[in-house]
Protein backbone atom coordinates (compact mmCIF):
# COMPACT_ATOMS: atom_id res chain seq x y z
CA UNK A 1 0.00 0.00 0.00
CA UNK A 2 2.75 2.52 0.90
CA UNK A 3 4.01 1.82 -2.57
CA UNK A 4 1.27 2.51 -4.30
CA UNK A 5 0.65 5.41 -2.39
CA UNK A 6 4.19 6.92 -3.31
CA UNK A 7 3.39 6.15 -7.07
CA UNK A 8 0.53 7.74 -7.04
CA UNK A 9 2.18 11.04 -5.47
CA UNK A 10 4.64 10.74 -7.92
CA UNK A 11 2.40 10.20 -11.02
CA UNK A 12 0.64 13.29 -9.25
CA UNK A 13 3.38 15.35 -8.99
CA UNK A 14 4.85 14.71 -12.74
CA UNK A 15 0.91 15.17 -14.20
CA UNK A 16 0.99 18.78 -11.90
CA UNK A 17 4.06 19.52 -13.72
CA UNK A 18 3.53 19.12 -17.17
CA UNK A 19 0.02 20.51 -16.90
CA UNK A 20 1.72 23.38 -15.81
CA UNK A 21 4.55 23.29 -18.54
CA UNK A 22 1.95 23.08 -21.01
CA UNK A 23 -0.95 25.31 -19.59
CA UNK A 24 -0.88 27.39 -22.78
CA UNK A 25 -1.98 24.65 -25.09
CA UNK A 26 -4.18 22.61 -22.64
CA UNK A 27 -7.34 22.42 -21.68
CA UNK A 28 -9.68 21.13 -19.14
CA UNK A 29 -10.90 18.78 -20.93
CA UNK A 30 -7.58 17.35 -22.06
CA UNK A 31 -6.62 17.74 -18.56
CA UNK A 32 -9.16 15.77 -17.39
CA UNK A 33 -8.79 12.69 -20.44
CA UNK A 34 -5.10 12.72 -19.27
CA UNK A 35 -5.87 12.37 -15.20
CA UNK A 36 -8.63 9.28 -16.27
CA UNK A 37 -6.40 7.71 -18.19
CA UNK A 38 -3.60 7.43 -16.17
CA UNK A 39 -5.44 6.30 -12.99
CA UNK A 40 -8.06 4.18 -14.25
CA UNK A 41 -6.39 1.35 -13.49
CA UNK A 42 -6.23 2.09 -10.27
CA UNK A 43 -10.37 3.13 -9.62
CA UNK A 44 -11.15 -0.33 -8.26
CA UNK A 45 -7.77 -0.68 -6.00
CA UNK A 46 -7.83 3.17 -3.74
CA UNK A 47 -10.28 4.79 -2.54
CA UNK A 48 -8.02 7.60 -3.15
CA UNK A 49 -8.39 7.30 -7.14
CA UNK A 50 -12.02 7.20 -6.66
CA UNK A 51 -12.51 10.14 -4.73
CA UNK A 52 -10.05 11.98 -6.99
CA UNK A 53 -12.06 10.66 -10.08
CA UNK A 54 -15.17 12.05 -8.35
CA UNK A 55 -13.34 15.53 -8.08
CA UNK A 56 -12.08 16.02 -11.14
CA UNK A 57 -15.71 14.93 -12.77
CA UNK A 58 -17.46 17.32 -10.72
CA UNK A 59 -14.74 20.39 -11.94
CA UNK A 60 -14.99 19.18 -15.10
CA UNK A 61 -18.66 19.23 -15.72
CA UNK A 62 -18.85 22.66 -13.89
CA UNK A 63 -16.18 24.09 -16.57
CA UNK A 64 -18.66 22.89 -19.44
CA UNK A 65 -21.66 24.10 -17.54
CA UNK A 66 -19.74 27.26 -17.67
CA UNK A 67 -18.87 27.02 -21.55
CA UNK A 68 -21.92 25.43 -22.97
CA UNK A 69 -24.61 27.26 -21.31
CA UNK A 70 -25.92 28.98 -23.57
CA UNK A 71 -26.62 25.26 -25.62
CA UNK A 72 -27.13 23.67 -22.37
CA UNK A 73 -30.07 25.80 -21.07
CA UNK A 74 -32.83 24.88 -23.07
CA UNK A 75 -32.31 21.19 -22.25
CA UNK A 76 -31.76 21.51 -18.74
CA UNK A 77 -35.42 23.42 -18.77
CA UNK A 78 -36.94 20.59 -20.96
CA UNK A 79 -35.34 18.26 -18.54
CA UNK A 80 -37.02 19.55 -15.43
CA UNK A 81 -40.13 20.01 -17.30
CA UNK A 82 -40.06 16.59 -18.68
CA UNK A 83 -40.00 15.69 -14.62
CA UNK A 84 -42.66 17.72 -13.66
CA UNK A 85 -45.07 16.53 -16.29
CA UNK A 86 -43.71 12.74 -16.01
CA UNK A 87 -46.79 11.92 -13.23
CA UNK A 88 -49.25 13.56 -15.82
CA UNK A 89 -47.86 11.45 -18.81
CA UNK A 90 -48.16 8.23 -15.98
CA UNK A 91 -51.98 8.66 -15.61
CA UNK A 92 -53.03 9.45 -19.06
CA UNK A 93 -50.40 6.22 -20.42
CA UNK A 94 -52.80 4.32 -18.12
CA UNK A 95 -55.90 4.93 -20.66
CA UNK A 96 -53.70 5.06 -24.44
CA UNK A 97 -50.38 4.97 -25.49
CA UNK A 98 -47.48 7.09 -23.90
CA UNK A 99 -47.15 9.21 -26.92
CA UNK A 100 -50.13 9.77 -27.42
CA UNK A 101 -50.39 10.92 -23.56
CA UNK A 102 -47.49 13.34 -24.27
CA UNK A 103 -48.57 14.71 -27.31
CA UNK A 104 -51.83 15.42 -25.62
CA UNK A 105 -49.94 16.85 -22.76
CA UNK A 106 -47.68 18.94 -25.16
CA UNK A 107 -50.44 20.26 -27.80
CA UNK A 108 -52.81 21.56 -24.41
CA UNK A 109 -49.17 23.18 -23.11
CA UNK A 110 -48.06 25.09 -26.26
CA UNK A 111 -51.69 26.09 -26.74
CA UNK A 112 -51.75 27.74 -23.07
CA UNK A 113 -48.55 29.30 -23.80
CA UNK A 114 -49.60 30.59 -27.18
CA UNK A 115 -52.99 31.35 -25.62
CA UNK A 116 -50.97 33.48 -22.85
CA UNK A 117 -48.98 35.24 -25.24
CA UNK A 118 -51.20 36.76 -27.53
CA UNK A 119 -53.91 37.53 -25.18
CA UNK A 120 -52.50 37.91 -21.66
CA UNK A 121 -48.65 39.34 -22.10
CA UNK A 122 -49.60 41.93 -24.25
CA UNK A 123 -52.21 43.12 -21.56
CA UNK A 124 -49.58 43.10 -18.78
CA UNK A 125 -47.24 45.02 -20.80
CA UNK A 126 -49.36 47.72 -21.34
CA UNK A 127 -50.55 47.91 -17.60
CA UNK A 128 -46.74 47.95 -17.32
CA UNK A 129 -46.72 50.85 -19.30
CA UNK A 130 -49.33 52.79 -17.95
CA UNK A 131 -48.16 51.95 -14.66
CA UNK A 132 -44.67 53.93 -15.31
CA UNK A 133 -46.32 56.98 -16.85
CA UNK A 134 -49.10 57.26 -13.66
CA UNK A 135 -46.00 56.80 -11.42
CA UNK A 136 -44.08 59.52 -12.98
CA UNK A 137 -47.39 61.43 -12.95
CA UNK A 138 -48.78 60.78 -9.17
CA UNK A 139 -45.18 61.00 -7.44
CA UNK A 140 -46.05 64.08 -5.42
CA UNK A 141 -49.50 63.34 -4.80
CA UNK A 142 -47.99 59.77 -3.47
CA UNK A 143 -44.84 61.79 -1.23
CA UNK A 144 -48.01 63.90 0.00
CA UNK A 145 -50.81 61.03 1.13
CA UNK A 146 -47.74 59.23 2.70
CA UNK A 147 -46.48 62.77 4.55
CA UNK A 148 -50.14 63.30 5.17
CA UNK A 149 -50.63 59.60 7.35
CA UNK A 150 -47.59 59.84 8.62
CA UNK A 151 -47.42 63.15 10.51
CA UNK A 152 -48.20 61.20 13.92
CA UNK A 153 -45.11 58.87 13.55
CA UNK A 154 -43.19 62.37 12.77
CA UNK A 155 -44.70 63.64 15.92
CA UNK A 156 -43.91 60.63 18.06
CA UNK A 157 -39.85 60.89 17.19
CA UNK A 158 -39.87 57.34 16.34
CA UNK A 159 -39.12 57.39 12.99
CA UNK A 160 -37.15 60.10 10.58
CA UNK A 161 -40.18 60.79 7.94
CA UNK A 162 -37.93 62.90 5.92
CA UNK A 163 -35.54 60.49 5.27
CA UNK A 164 -38.35 57.68 4.89
CA UNK A 165 -40.32 60.42 2.88
CA UNK A 166 -36.61 60.30 0.61
CA UNK A 167 -36.40 56.90 0.93
CA UNK A 168 -40.07 56.13 -0.56
CA UNK A 169 -38.76 58.86 -3.56
CA UNK A 170 -36.22 56.99 -4.72
CA UNK A 171 -37.70 53.79 -3.98
CA UNK A 172 -40.40 55.04 -6.81
CA UNK A 173 -37.49 55.96 -9.44
CA UNK A 174 -35.97 52.73 -8.89
CA UNK A 175 -39.08 51.18 -9.17
CA UNK A 176 -40.43 53.20 -12.56
CA UNK A 177 -36.50 52.00 -14.04
CA UNK A 178 -36.78 48.41 -13.10
CA UNK A 179 -40.16 48.13 -14.93
CA UNK A 180 -38.79 49.49 -17.77
CA UNK A 181 -36.09 47.30 -17.98
CA UNK A 182 -38.65 44.06 -17.30
CA UNK A 183 -40.57 45.52 -20.66
CA UNK A 184 -36.77 45.51 -22.18
CA UNK A 185 -36.55 41.82 -20.54
CA UNK A 186 -39.84 40.88 -21.97
CA UNK A 187 -38.63 41.83 -25.68
CA UNK A 188 -35.15 40.73 -25.33
CA UNK A 189 -36.86 36.61 -24.67
CA UNK A 190 -39.22 37.34 -27.43
CA UNK A 191 -36.36 36.80 -29.70
CA UNK A 192 -35.34 33.94 -28.50
CA UNK A 193 -37.00 31.67 -30.67
CA UNK A 194 -34.80 28.74 -30.92
CA UNK A 195 -35.65 28.47 -27.71
CA UNK A 196 -38.97 28.32 -28.09
CA UNK A 197 -39.11 25.92 -30.39
CA UNK A 198 -36.14 23.53 -28.76
CA UNK A 199 -37.70 23.17 -25.43
CA UNK A 200 -41.11 21.65 -26.25
CA UNK A 201 -39.36 19.83 -29.30
CA UNK A 202 -36.81 18.26 -26.69
CA UNK A 203 -39.69 18.00 -23.46
CA UNK A 204 -41.85 15.65 -26.06
CA UNK A 205 -39.16 13.21 -26.80
CA UNK A 206 -37.28 13.62 -23.20
CA UNK A 207 -41.47 13.10 -21.71
CA UNK A 208 -41.82 10.20 -23.94
CA UNK A 209 -38.80 8.36 -22.76
CA UNK A 210 -38.69 9.54 -19.07
CA UNK A 211 -38.97 5.72 -17.75
CA UNK A 212 -37.14 4.50 -19.69
CA UNK A 213 -34.15 6.92 -19.36
CA UNK A 214 -34.59 6.75 -15.34
CA UNK A 215 -34.31 2.92 -15.69
CA UNK A 216 -31.00 3.43 -17.57
CA UNK A 217 -29.74 5.76 -14.98
CA UNK A 218 -30.71 3.21 -12.27
CA UNK A 219 -28.71 0.30 -14.47
CA UNK A 220 -25.41 2.42 -14.08
CA UNK A 221 -25.23 1.59 -10.23
CA UNK A 222 -24.92 -1.79 -10.36
CA UNK A 223 -24.02 -2.43 -6.83
CA UNK A 224 -25.82 0.24 -5.31
CA UNK A 225 -29.01 0.45 -7.44
CA UNK A 226 -31.05 0.21 -4.59
CA UNK A 227 -30.10 2.58 -2.55
CA UNK A 228 -29.90 5.14 -5.46
CA UNK A 229 -33.83 3.87 -6.24
CA UNK A 230 -34.54 4.69 -2.62
CA UNK A 231 -32.51 8.01 -2.98
CA UNK A 232 -34.57 9.05 -5.58
CA UNK A 233 -37.77 8.18 -4.56
CA UNK A 234 -37.26 10.42 -1.27
CA UNK A 235 -36.07 12.91 -3.42
CA UNK A 236 -39.05 12.46 -5.64
CA UNK A 237 -41.80 12.64 -3.02
CA UNK A 238 -40.67 15.81 -1.37
CA UNK A 239 -39.11 17.84 -4.18
CA UNK A 240 -41.62 17.02 -6.70
CA UNK A 241 -44.59 17.04 -4.90
CA UNK A 242 -43.55 19.86 -3.53
CA UNK A 243 -42.25 22.26 -6.64
CA UNK A 244 -45.41 20.77 -8.71
CA UNK A 245 -47.94 21.45 -6.08
CA UNK A 246 -46.70 25.20 -4.98
CA UNK A 247 -47.05 25.94 -8.63
CA UNK A 248 -50.56 24.78 -8.97
CA UNK A 249 -51.36 26.54 -6.10
CA UNK A 250 -49.70 29.56 -6.45
CA UNK A 251 -51.24 29.76 -9.93
CA UNK A 252 -54.75 28.99 -8.26
CA UNK A 253 -54.21 31.98 -5.61
CA UNK A 254 -52.56 34.12 -8.61
CA UNK A 255 -56.06 33.60 -10.47
CA UNK A 256 -58.52 34.50 -7.19
CA UNK A 257 -56.49 37.44 -6.70
CA UNK A 258 -57.07 38.54 -10.08
CA UNK A 259 -61.13 37.90 -9.92
CA UNK A 260 -61.04 39.08 -6.93
CA UNK A 261 -59.23 42.90 -7.73
CA UNK A 262 -60.63 42.84 -10.93
CA UNK A 263 -64.55 42.83 -9.55
CA UNK A 264 -63.97 45.19 -7.06
CA UNK A 265 -62.38 47.59 -9.96
CA UNK A 266 -59.42 47.83 -9.06
CA UNK A 267 -56.45 49.14 -11.14
CA UNK A 268 -54.20 47.08 -13.01
CA UNK A 269 -55.37 43.75 -11.26
CA UNK A 270 -54.27 41.02 -13.59
CA UNK A 271 -49.87 42.40 -13.43
CA UNK A 272 -50.82 42.15 -9.58
CA UNK A 273 -52.57 38.22 -9.97
CA UNK A 274 -49.38 37.94 -11.98
CA UNK A 275 -46.90 39.51 -9.52
CA UNK A 276 -48.91 37.24 -6.77
CA UNK A 277 -48.07 34.03 -8.53
CA UNK A 278 -44.86 34.57 -8.65
CA UNK A 279 -43.92 35.77 -5.22
CA UNK A 280 -46.61 33.74 -3.29
CA UNK A 281 -43.76 30.65 -4.77
CA UNK A 282 -41.50 32.19 -2.12
CA UNK A 283 -43.51 30.60 1.04
CA UNK A 284 -43.80 32.28 4.46
CA UNK A 285 -42.77 35.66 3.08
CA UNK A 286 -44.11 35.78 -0.63
CA UNK A 287 -47.71 36.99 0.15
CA UNK A 288 -46.45 39.83 2.27
CA UNK A 289 -44.28 40.74 -0.50
CA UNK A 290 -46.53 40.67 -3.15
CA UNK A 291 -49.05 42.78 -0.94
CA UNK A 292 -46.27 45.10 -0.07
CA UNK A 293 -46.16 45.45 -3.96
CA UNK A 294 -49.62 45.92 -4.99
CA UNK A 295 -50.38 48.42 -1.95
CA UNK A 296 -47.51 50.59 -4.04
CA UNK A 297 -49.28 50.07 -7.61
CA UNK A 298 -52.81 51.11 -6.37
CA UNK A 299 -51.00 54.35 -4.30
CA UNK A 300 -49.21 55.28 -7.92
CA UNK A 301 -52.18 55.24 -9.47
CA UNK A 302 -54.25 58.01 -7.35
CA UNK A 303 -56.23 55.37 -5.45
CA UNK A 304 -57.08 56.33 -1.85
CA UNK A 305 -57.19 54.29 1.30
CA UNK A 306 -60.30 53.33 0.44
CA UNK A 307 -59.12 50.89 -2.23
CA UNK A 308 -56.20 49.68 -0.19
CA UNK A 309 -58.88 48.37 2.24
CA UNK A 310 -60.96 46.54 0.02
CA UNK A 311 -57.57 45.19 -1.31
CA UNK A 312 -56.38 43.89 1.98
CA UNK A 313 -59.79 41.82 2.85
CA UNK A 314 -59.48 40.60 -0.93
CA UNK A 315 -55.83 39.38 0.27
CA UNK A 316 -56.85 38.18 3.34
CA UNK A 317 -59.89 36.18 1.87
CA UNK A 318 -57.73 34.63 -0.73
CA UNK A 319 -55.14 33.69 1.67
CA UNK A 320 -58.05 31.74 4.07
CA UNK A 321 -58.95 29.74 1.04
CA UNK A 322 -55.41 29.02 0.54
CA UNK A 323 -54.51 27.72 3.88
CA UNK A 324 -57.23 26.08 4.91
CA UNK A 325 -58.43 24.34 1.47
CA UNK A 326 -55.67 24.51 -1.43
CA UNK A 327 -52.61 24.05 0.57
CA UNK A 328 -52.80 21.42 2.95
CA UNK A 329 -55.03 19.20 -0.44
CA UNK A 330 -52.38 20.41 -2.74
CA UNK A 331 -49.12 20.56 -1.30
CA UNK A 332 -49.53 19.10 2.15
CA UNK A 333 -47.22 18.63 4.79
CA UNK A 334 -43.46 18.88 4.81
CA UNK A 335 -42.39 16.57 7.44
CA UNK A 336 -39.72 17.58 10.15
CA UNK A 337 -39.51 21.47 9.29
CA UNK A 338 -39.82 24.16 10.82
CA UNK A 339 -41.11 27.44 9.72
CA UNK A 340 -38.32 29.29 11.93
CA UNK A 341 -35.86 27.10 10.57
CA UNK A 342 -37.48 27.12 6.87
CA UNK A 343 -36.69 30.59 7.21
CA UNK A 344 -33.32 30.67 8.52
CA UNK A 345 -32.87 28.28 5.52
CA UNK A 346 -34.27 31.12 3.10
CA UNK A 347 -31.45 34.02 4.09
CA UNK A 348 -28.95 31.34 3.71
CA UNK A 349 -30.03 30.22 0.17
CA UNK A 350 -30.80 33.32 -1.19
CA UNK A 351 -27.47 34.46 0.03
CA UNK A 352 -25.66 31.94 -2.09
CA UNK A 353 -28.38 30.97 -4.84
CA UNK A 354 -30.03 34.46 -5.08
CA UNK A 355 -34.17 34.03 -6.18
CA UNK A 356 -33.52 30.49 -6.79
CA UNK A 357 -32.41 29.78 -3.62
CA UNK A 358 -35.68 31.85 -2.78
CA UNK A 359 -37.96 29.79 -4.74
CA UNK A 360 -36.30 25.89 -4.01
CA UNK A 361 -35.78 27.03 -0.29
CA UNK A 362 -37.81 24.36 0.93
CA UNK A 363 -37.13 21.75 -0.85
CA UNK A 364 -33.75 22.17 -0.25
CA UNK A 365 -33.87 22.15 3.47
CA UNK A 366 -35.87 18.89 3.20
CA UNK A 367 -33.34 17.17 1.30
CA UNK A 368 -30.65 18.65 3.24
CA UNK A 369 -31.93 17.57 6.63
CA UNK A 370 -33.00 14.20 5.32
CA UNK A 371 -29.00 13.46 4.28
CA UNK A 372 -28.06 15.01 8.08
CA UNK A 373 -30.58 12.99 9.85
CA UNK A 374 -29.93 9.66 7.29
CA UNK A 375 -26.17 10.05 8.52
CA UNK A 376 -26.57 10.66 12.08
CA UNK A 377 -28.31 7.66 12.31
CA UNK A 378 -25.72 5.75 10.46
CA UNK A 379 -22.93 7.19 12.46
Amino acid sequence: MEKNNALFLAVTGALILLAFVFSPVLAPPLLALAFFYFFYPFLSESAFVKRAFSVAAFFLVLWLWRELKGILVPFVIALFLAYLLDPVADFLEKKMKRAVAVLIIMVFIVGISALAFLVVVPKVIDQMTQLVNTIGKNQDQILSFAKKYWQAVEKSGLVDTQALLASIKEFMNDLTKQISLLFTGFSALFKQLFNLVIIPVVTFYLLRDFDKIRVWAFSRFEKRQEKVQAGYSHFNRIFGRYVRGVLLDSLIVGILTFLGLFIAGIPYALFIGIITFIFNLIPYVGIWLSFGLSVIIVLSSGMGLQMILVMALIYFAVQMIESIVLYPRIVGKMVGLYPVAVMVMLLILSRFLGIFGLFLGVPISALLWYFIDRKLKTA
